[in-house]
């Protein structure tokens, strides 16, 4: 990506943007191999996941190893290294996130987090943090001893995530919903203030059976930009490599079917073909977005001609 050297401008307000500013972040969760990942063409890895426990502390790591080889890895190639803390098994499965709930519920347990994560981002020479509390509710959780709503405790936790990782000179993102009101509401918008950017989760809509069409992708940036009052500099397009129903990543897609690069449905499954990830990053650019991600890095292909990593790279470089 920064070997493009490309520039183009966008106004976005009064500030011009350059291609060299635009994200290419890939979520990698434990299936990918270090010395498989096509670090040039990304800016960003954001690894998956470090989970937390309710009184705090991150449940104990297992894949040292592979984050190790990674980060040494991406050194060699200027890609900066996240870890996602969070997401949507997070410990509990199928999106529960009563451990974010009861951790964010006192100052104590929200003190054990923050150094957590800090020491998590020493110890392996990390980047930053990927706050990935994808549900915080606009409402009280008793059961899990809060006294205000959810949307409370997430701002003092962004808050305070951020002063300590002004400490250390690291970046900071969290990951949101695509479009939906009743769960966005838990973002406080107060909380764009403290993050470098924000990975909007286009994806996964129950609303179309499309699950990641270039109409959501587009009400998902209307929601955070023109209700939500997300800078549009700090958004990040989220992209899927994999289609629903059932939910199959791209390299299987591909393995039913060799022509499956050239379409957008195959077996019952819709996905993004390259032509529709081209197009989502088009609209990205266009848009004067920060840029673009996707889960998940281990559902590509190496086929240069069928990559969907390639197929974003490539519509990044018309901008040459």
């Amino acid at each position: 990506m920064k070997n493009l050297l490309i520039v183009f401008v966008l106004l976005t307000g009064s500030r011009a943007l350059t291609a060299q500013d635009f994200k290419v972040i890939a979520y990698s969760f434990g299936a990918t191999k270090p010395e498989e990942i096509r670090y040039d063409q990304l800016t960003h890895i954001n690894y998956s996941f470090a989970l937390p426990q309710a009184n705090g502390k991150l449940v104990p790591f297992k894949d040292s190893d592979r984050l190790r080889a990674i980060v040494a890895n991406a050194r060699k190639h200027q890609v900066k290294v996240f870890i996602a803390v969070g997401g949507w098994g997070i410990g509990d499965g199928g999106g529960n996130d009563f451990r974010f709930e009861k951790l964010v519920s006192t100052p104590e347990s929200r003190k054990v987090f923050v150094r957590s994560v800090s020491e998590f981002i020493d110890e392996y020479q990390l980047d930053g943090l990927d706050l990935d509390w994808e549900y915080p509710d606009d409402s009280v959780n008793t059961r899990a001893g809060q006294t205000q709503k959810s949307s409370v405790y997430f701002l003092e936790l962004v808050k305070e995530l951020r002063a300590e990782l002004n400490k250390k000179n690291k970046l900071f993102s969290i990951a949101v919903v695509g479009s939906d009101d009743t769960i966005g509401a838990g973002i406080p918008e107060k909380a764009f203030e403290y993050v470098d950017w924000v990975n909007i989760m286009s994806y996964d809509n129950s609303n179309e059976k499309s699950h990641s069409s270039y109409r959501y992708a587009m009400q998902c940036l209307d929601y955070w930009i023109d209700k939500r009052n997300l800078p549009a500099a700090k958004a990040v397009l989220g992209l899927p490599f994999y289609g629903k129903y059932p939910a199959t990543g791209y390299n299987k897609i591909l393995a039913i079917d060799p022509m499956a690069s050239t379409k957008d449905t195959v077996a019952g499954i819709i996905y993004n073909g390259p032509a529709l990830l081209r197009s989502k990053t088009r609209l990205a650019l266009d848009r004067g977005l920060a840029g673009v991600m996707f889960w998940e890095l281990s559902h590509d292909v190496t086929d240069a001609k069928k990559s969907l990593l390639n197929a974003i790279n490539q519509e990044i470089k018309k901008q040459n």
